[in-house]
């Protein structure tokens, strides 16, 4: 498919309006979570209140992801969505009027539960939108860059005002109104287009209503274990969701780091932090651009672009090991986040393609709860080690975890792409 078509395809109202809601939901996330760590890190002043953040952080979506999947699947996506939206509202209003740490601890645990059934619906509504699959990365690597491109504005953001150390409510407020404005727009850039695809389907398991269903357990239950046994037995999304865990136990160890580095080791100011984490969003934007250009213009095999980005993801954590200078760190962080951004295009395109639509939201949910295990155990175990071993141990780890990755994929998809009942079980 050439860029001419790949362009009309994708200036759809309804995808451009997709794209519009999630800018102002990722504003108002990035907003949320670099403003949060760099306070709590003032207050305490340790990696053991960066990984109790990190821990709460995550917890919910290691106990509710799968079976959030199983509403994701049964309900519209545009309703749980603005629902979700709704109750971040709520809760953003709440840790704005709070300054007590437990209270916001207690918040956050609250927001992530919401963000456990927001995070498979959002993924799920890429295919729902986008209906042809050759289509299907270059269209997440127009929304991930939409995404990443507002992560780096609001990290921005968060540093000039950090860097003046003043206190301002209208800044203050700026998640609040980002998150209101997020709300309607991904309301009307889904509701019609649903509508239609599963009128058209005539798709009797998806609720039309959710205000006048009621929730069974029992059933949601026994989905829940059949869409289980579709995901184990399946000789591609099995293996797919042990080499997300360990891709997010390398990047989850190595991310949640950035903070104490600049700090003890590069003797920098901690408001550096949002200038970090925008350029890590800007070399994830290339990857992201990179990666269609690689699939759809050079038809390189995407699985060999996978795994050749965490190869490079691996040896880029490796220089940062020698890194003394926060420009040769920058480096390093472009380098990483390029290639991680190219083979996360991929990945994310499967965890949409490979499993079908019946079990799309569980698989999805799956995925991302084993996922969020690995991620967990490297963004709460990391800076928890810092207090107590050298921190470039702990990016040996997560160089070792980048390279097993690559080598996993080489042995679970490089070598097995041709076998047709691959993925097609």
């Amino acid at each position: 498919m050439n860029g001419k078509d790949i362009r009309k395809n994708l200036c759809d109202l309804h995808f451009n309006l997709f794209c519009l809601g999630q800018i102002f939901f990722e504003f108002s996330n990035i907003l949320f979570a670099v403003v949060l760590t760099i306070s709590v890190y003032r207050v305490t002043q340790s990696g053991y209140s960066i990984s109790t953040l990190m821990f709460i952080k995550y917890l919910p979506v290691i106990l509710l992801g799968p079976i959030a999947g199983v509403f994701v699947d049964r309900y519209k996506k545009y309703k749980l969505m603005t629902l979700c939206l709704a109750i971040f509202i709520v809760i953003l209003i709440l840790i704005h009027l709070t300054i007590n740490l437990f209270e916001i601890y207690i918040f956050l645990f609250i927001y992530m539960v919401m963000f456990t059934l927001y995070k498979p619906a959002r993924y799920v509504c890429v295919p729902v939108i986008v209906q042809n699959k050759k289509l299907l990365i270059a269209a997440n690597s127009i929304l991930m860059c939409a995404e990443e491109a507002t992560g780096i504005f609001g990290s921005l953001i968060v540093s000039v005002y950090e860097s003046k150390n003043t206190s301002s409510t209208l800044f203050s407020m700026l998640p609040i109104v980002s998150m209101c404005i997020a709300l309607p727009i991904t309301y009307m850039a889904l509701k019609k287009k649903e509508n239609d695809l599963y009128k058209n389907r005539n798709n009797s398991e998806i609720s039309d209503d959710t205000s006048k269903q009621k929730i069974d357990f029992g059933k949601s239950i026994k989905e829940l274990v059949i869409g289980w046994k579709y995901f184990k037995q399946n000789k591609a999304l099995f293996p797919l969701a042990i080499i997300v865990s360990i891709t997010w136990l390398g990047i989850g160890s190595f991310t949640s780091i950035h903070l104490i580095y600049i700090v003890k080791y590069l003797k920098i100011h901690d408001y550096y932090y949002g200038y970090v984490a925008s350029i890590l969003s800007i070399g994830s934007i290339l990857g992201y651009i990179l990666c269609p250009i690689l699939v759809d213009k050079l038809n390189i095999n995407k699985y060999k672009i996978w795994a050749l980005g965490f190869l490079i993801a691996a040896f880029s954590i490796v220089m940062a090991i020698y890194t003394n200078g926060f420009y040769y760190f920058v480096f390093v962080l472009l380098l990483f986040s390029i290639s991680t951004g190219c083979a996360n295009t991929v990945e994310e395109s499967l965890e949409q393609e490979l499993p079908i639509e019946e079990h799309r939201g569980k698989v999805i949910s799956f995925i991302s709860t084993i996922g969020t295990i690995g991620f967990l155990v490297g963004t709460v175990g990391a800076p928890f080690l810092t207090d107590y071993i050298n921190i470039r141990y702990i990016l040996i780890i997560s160089a070792a975890s980048c390279f097993v990755v690559s080598a996993l994929i080489r042995k679970n998809y490089l070598k097995r792409v041709s076998d047709k009942l691959f993925i097609k079980n």
